[in-house]
This record gives C-alpha cells, sequence and structure tokens, in this order.
C-alpha cells in the first residue's frame, strides 16, 4: 500500500511541476489555449456531438495563472 502512495504523490509531483514549467515559459495565449483544451477533454468524453461552454474572463485567468486584463489584450490579438 505504501508504494502505491509514494508512486501517486510521485505522479502528482510531476504533474505540478510539468505546469509550473508552462506557467514559467509559455505565453498566456499558449496557456490560455491548453487550459481551454483541457476543459474541452474534460467534457468531451460526456458528449458525442461538438461542445460548447463558457468561461469568464475572470475564470479563464485563474485558469491560467494571470489577470483578466492579460486575457482581454491577448484575446484580441486572437480575434483581428
Amino acid at each position: 500500500m505504501s508504494g502505491h502512495l509514494i508512486k501517486l504523490i510521485s505522479k502528482n509531483l510531476l504533474n505540478i511541476e510539468v505546469e509550473l514549467m508552462e506557467m514559467a515559459y509559455n505565453t498566456v495565449r499558449k496557456r490560455a489555449a491548453g487550459s481551454l483544451l483541457k476543459l474541452y477533454d474534460a467534457y468531451a468524453k460526456w458528449y458525442s456531438t461538438c461542445i460548447t461552454f463558457e468561461v469568464s474572463k475572470a475564470d479563464l485567468a485563474g485558469m491560467v495563472g494571470t489577470s483578466p486584463e492579460s486575457i482581454s489584450k491577448n484575446s484580441k490579438k486572437t480575434s483581428s
């Protein structure tokens, strides 16, 4: 049992390390896209057709680790 717990903790630490590296080195745009893809992956398995979801700028900023203003700035770059 303790071996299983150690593997679980190690996996969680590796996931956290990857997320921290992404936050440190990826652009806000890339991190936002990654967060939206994670949301899609989480919900797509429940739906067989196209899915849509709404995410506020504040919520997306929280997932990305940035400010809502940065999300707004980067979304304007994408839409133009």
